[in-house]
């Protein structure tokens, strides 16, 4: 309906526009309800600058994020500036391409800049710096030339025989006197053979010399055209301030797609288009996304999650993901891009805090929580309230549809409900007379309760709940059951695990000995075993032989580490353990972690809230929500994950793979990166060099030095750990030859040689002249002499005393150094007394770089001092101190319990946050992060394990808010 050519009254025209506005608004919002997942890449991740102008990812796939203070580069973790060193001139970036032959444009307000083989050079044309427009501004054109927007104006830039680059204008003057709109240019992009640009108003192309306007008689409204897109199948996607035209692949011109309701009028230098995997076609609205599905426009603004700041950029990658730049929040990840749905309050749930998921007969999903529940329909929309009326409370664990189109609810107060969506009739079954934790339906269709006084039974037609083998199953919190092929009831209790075959039930015996605390959840394998998880951290593997269990704790550290929710197979036989760090999954070969890095709305998951769908889908509960993965088998396939060199420097300067180079005072820094993390996935590195590294060395760290090298042929080898994938990537080698300086050489040596040759024939004659005249002094200076080597004596002592201690000390604090406290660690773990437990904790100041960027480097030094101090007055004589590296010190001391040490610690810190610090008449405050790990008396770790848990702990400490103690659990 064209609403300029509806008639009648005023108010009624006004009404019928309403009414279309509201309609292409439900239009636009008739997809799915999703919350998107996002990574978040700000000031923590490196960027100084939140405020993105642009985004590209190379030939190499790396990433590269243009602000408004410079260019960053993405490393697979975080952001690195580039800088003076690697010859970028800092200031705001307004374009980002590349061309066929790998290099990297650059337009900033500085000029344009050209990124080859890792450093940058200034393009100067004419001598003159070349100033760009912002915005999709540059177009790399084959043969080392390119279509730049300067000044309002369309310019070629071609290299010359020399090398050098030339700017002339694209239309000569001729031309613009006839074409006035020529003169305001706005974007440029490159596609095909063809050059697509905005002039003034209108649509302009470019086909070798012959040029096409496209205005309002070719439906393409006057704007300002700035965005340009060809997608896989041909269409070709213009973008204005405005509007939005498409020139379908075969078709005979342009077409509207116009964004509803508004939400296409942006004003911006520059609005992209881009194509995900899927084909759909994405672009920024006034405050978010929206994403052509090949019928209607889905848009996603701050209810989906994005912050109310609007988007200045899109990018989609080498693996499918979706980047979005911000303007003033840095970027943004979209997480498991089209893989992952996800609901939460914006999306209808009554309650983030989900317990139980189940599909009905008529396919809408059940969702329970501490409010009641709702119900997501089968067409996927907003969750709604659901339909059932229950008096309070309204905590519901369990919903369980069964085979008659009825549905069972468990309530956490002891109500067992039978809802009748025929009647709409709720009936209160059974009032339990403890708490209840779950309920399953056997195949024969006996309802099973579970809870705190163990386990109750509701036969198929039944109306009371009875308690279940008494005698056999004590009063407790069972908490899970499973079937397994042969029709095998196995119940988790913390009692025990029992089993119910033939109708009776029996305590089952564990071997090498029984689990303390019982069992919470427990799944069937296809091989008849079980998988069983307890209220502490692990999973345990048991193999049934009669009527024992034996156990084997399952050999993966972040397993060992978790505590588990929810124990369930899905329909491909992999087996999902939800616990406090994601959902780990495994396919009988190998684990994998999925976490909110991955789309997952949130890390903790809930209480049995898992459904297997008939789909082949999957829905996790969380506590912030409901995540349901769309396509399990491409989220959980491996991730192509790549290690990257991304610098690599001896003595000050570049260093290219394969080249040699004379040995120099100066050391060998690295700079270490991966491709294909684009959610910035939790990675180790692992690295050796040749000649220096015995074994592999393990590190979170992305920056390596060695320093003093000795002339010789090298091998650095670098990998990549995913450590939520437990996969390690190929391994990347990069070779080099320092060469010895050319008094090391061998025609150095042989001149040597013969010049020594001589000077000792003329020594020995002099030296036996020498001798002669010598014997007659020798016996007036003995006793001289002998007083001499007693000062010497004395004064080497007192040097050698003076080395050991700088050798052993940091220069700085006066602590002990980082090698000479890993030793004094290690005697004290081999000292350990049967009476006390050794605890070892990291400590790092919080935010220190803020203490060097604003007072200066002085006064973090004085700072770092000053609190190296404060320990040592607060800590006992033979509390173990040092300097663990930057801001970072190790404390080790004594105590009867982990509780004892965790109360010292604990006083340090807050001491610590309360101490100042004096420097040039300011009184400076910080704060500390600290992870403890715990040496029980008479055990026996390695010192790398032991700092490894502390470093652990220190990490989540700061990720949990900074200025707080995190100590390890075992």
């Amino acid at each position: 309906m064209d609403v300029g050519l509806i008639k009648g009254t005023p108010s009624r025209a006004r009404l019928l526009r309403g009414l279309c506005l509201v309609l292409l608004a439900c239009l636009a919002h008739a997809g799915r309800a999703v919350e998107i997942p996002l990574t978040t890449y700000d000031q923590a991740a490196g960027l100084e600058s939140l405020a993105i102008t642009r985004m590209y990812q190379d030939a190499q796939g790396v990433m590269w994020a243009g602000t408004e203070k410079g260019l960053y580069r993405f490393d697979g973790i975080g952001f690195t500036p580039e800088g003076a060193d690697g010859g970028f001139q800092v200031s705001e970036v307004v374009g980002i391409d590349g061309d066929e032959r790998g290099r990297l444009w650059v337009a900033s307000r500085t000029g344009l800049q050209v990124g080859v083989e890792g450093r940058f050079h200034t393009v100067l044309a004419q001598g003159q710096a070349v100033l760009l427009d912002r915005g999709q501004t540059l177009a790399p054109l084959p043969h080392d030339r390119l279509l730049l927007v300067a000044g309002h104006r369309l310019w070629l830039l071609a290299q010359d025989a020399q090398g050098g680059w030339r700017l002339t204008p694209r239309f000569d003057p001729a031309r613009l006197r006839a074409r006035p709109e020529l003169d305001q240019v706005r974007a440029v992009a490159r596609l095909g053979e063809d050059a697509w640009f905005g002039c003034g108003t209108r649509l302009c192309r470019l086909h070798g010399d012959l040029l096409e306007q496209f205005g309002p008689a070719q439906h393409v409204p006057a704007d300002h055209w700035l965005g340009f897109l060809r997608t896989r199948d041909g269409t070709l996607w213009v973008r204005g301030t405005r509007s939005i035209r498409v020139w379908p692949a075969g078709g005979k011109g342009f077409v509207d797609r116009d964004l509803p309701y508004g939400k296409g009028e942006v004003a911006a230098a520059g609005l992209r288009l881009v194509e995900d995997g899927a084909g759909r076609v994405l672009t920024s609205t006034e405050l978010g996304v929206a994403r052509w599905d090949g019928r209607r426009w889905e848009l996603f603004e701050a209810a989906a999650g994005l912050p109310p700041v609007g988007v200045s950029d899109l990018l989609v990658d080498r693996d499918g993901s979706i980047w979005l730049g911000t303007y003033g929040r840095g970027m943004l990840h979209w997480n498991g891009y089209g893989l992952v749905e996800n609901w939460g309050s914006a999306q209808g749930l009554g309650s983030p805090l989900v317990w139980s998921i189940a599909r009905d007969a008529a396919g809408a999903v059940w969702v329970t929580h501490d409010h009641g529940g709702d119900v997501i329909g089968a067409a996927g929309a907003n969750a709604r309230r659901w339909p059932v009326r229950i008096a309070p409370p309204y905590q519901t664990r369990v919903v369980l549809p069964a085979a008659d189109g009825t549905v069972w609810l468990a309530l956490f107060d002891g109500r067992v409900l039978h809802y009748r969506p025929a009647s709409g009739r709720t009936e209160t079954v059974a009032t339990l007379p403890y708490f209840i934790r779950a309920a399953y339906f056997d195949r024969a269709g006996v309802l099973w309760i579970m809870g705190m006084g163990g386990l109750y039974r509701i036969d198929p037609g039944a109306r009371t709940a009875v308690r279940e083998a008494p005698a056999i199953i004590p009063t407790g919190i069972c908490s899970d059951m499973a079937e397994d092929r042969d029709g095998q009831l196995w119940l988790a209790c913390n009692t025990g695990l029992f089993r119910r075959r033939d109708g009776q039930w029996r305590r089952m015996r564990e071997a090498p000995r029984a689990s303390v605390g019982g069992y919470e959840h427990v799944a069937v394998r296809a091989d008849g075993g079980l998988w069983l998880s307890r209220m502490q951290p692990g999973l345990l593997r048991a193999r049934v032989e009669g009527e024992e269990v034996v156990l084997d704790a399952a050999d993966d550290p972040l397993l060992a580490q978790t505590r588990f929710y929810f124990l369930r197979y899905d329909r491909a036989g992999r087996l999902w353990a939800g616990g406090g760090s994601g959902v780990d999954v495994f396919d009988g070969a190998r684990w994998v972690r999925l976490s909110a890095r991955d789309g997952l709305v949130w890390d903790e998951t809930d209480y049995n809230a898992f459904l297997a769908d008939r789909d082949g889908s999957l829905w996790v509960g969380t506590t912030n929500g409901i995540s349901h993965v769309l396509d399990p088998d491409r989220l959980l396939a491996p991730r192509a994950l790549r290690p990257l060199l991304l610098v690599a420097r001896y003595d000050g300067s570049a260093l290219a793979g394969g080249s040699r180079r004379p040995t120099g005072a100066g050391a060998l820094q690295l700079q270490l990166g991966a491709l294909g993390n684009s959610a910035g996935h939790p990675l180790h590195f692992r690295y050796r060099l040749s000649g220096i590294d015995a074994d592999w060395v393990q590190t979170r760290l992305r920056e390596l030095r060695y320093a003093s090298l000795p002339p010789g042929r090298y091998r650095f080898e670098l990998e990549v750990l995913d450590d939520n994938r437990r996969t390690l990537s190929p391994p990347l080698a990069f070779d080099f030859t320092l060469t010895p300086p050319w008094w090391r050489t061998p025609w150095a040596y042989a001149g040597a040689g013969l010049l020594l040759l001589a000077a000792l024939a003329g020594l020995w004659r002099w030296r036996h002249r020498q001798l002669l005249r010598r014997a007659q002094r020798l016996e007036q200076v003995v006793v001289t002499r002998t007083a001499e080597l007693e000062r010497e004596k004395r004064e080497l002592e007192r040097v050698q005393a003076q080395l050991y201690h700088q050798a052993t000390h940091d220069g700085l604090t006066g602590l002990l150094n980082r090698p000479a406290a890993l030793k004094a660690l290690q005697e004290a773990i081999d000292g350990q007394a049967s009476d006390s437990g050794l605890a070892l904790a990291l400590l790092d100041l919080d935010h220190f770089k803020a203490v060097n960027d604003r007072h200066g480097h002085p006064a973090g030094d004085a700072v770092l001092c000053s609190v190296a101090q404060w320990l040592r007055r607060h800590f006992p004589p033979d509390t173990l101190l040092g300097r663990y590296g930057g801001e970072e010190l190790l404390l080790a001391i004594r105590a009867d319990s982990p509780q004892a040490a965790a109360a010292c610690l604990q006083q340090a810190v807050d001491g610590l946050a309360a101490a100042t610090h004096a420097w040039q008449g300011l009184e400076l405050g910080i704060t500390c992060s600290m992870g403890m790990a715990w040496l029980a008396p008479g055990a026996r770790r390695s010192v790398e394990a032991l700092v490894e848990t502390a470093d652990r702990r220190l990490y989540q400490a700061k990720q949990g808010g900074r200025a707080r103690l995190v100590v390890d659990p075992d």
